[in-house]
């Protein structure tokens, strides 16, 4: 929050990635109020919550897929060390489907 309030007023846009839900409300409160514009950045495969926050308001969501040579060793290994990554994973898919 101290880069959050550092920027605020002063740049030109900031993307805010995180998938805590209050972190992402305050930074994105914050920068609001500066008139800061903001979009709020998150990683597929992760509980999209925080998008829920963005989205009333009025803040763009960008959602990263993961892809390239280290992409399955990687998610692999994530889903190895958490299995629930799997299931948040094909939640999140089944929900954005349904919103397109």
């Amino acid at each position: 929050m101290d880069l959050i309030d550092r920027l605020a007023g002063r740049a030109t846009e900031v993307a805010v990635a995180t998938h805590d839900p209050v972190l992402a409300r305050a930074a994105l409160t914050r920068l609001q109020k500066a008139g800061t514009p903001c979009r709020l950045e998150q990683l597929w495969g992760l509980p999209l919550r925080a998008k829920e926050v963005a989205e009333p308001m009025g803040v763009p969501v960008r959602v990263y897929i993961p892809y390239g040579h280290a992409w399955l060793p990687y998610c692999m290994g994530a889903i190895r060390r958490r299995p629930i990554i799997l299931a948040w994973a094909a939640r999140d898919f089944f929900l954005t489907r349904r919103s397109l």
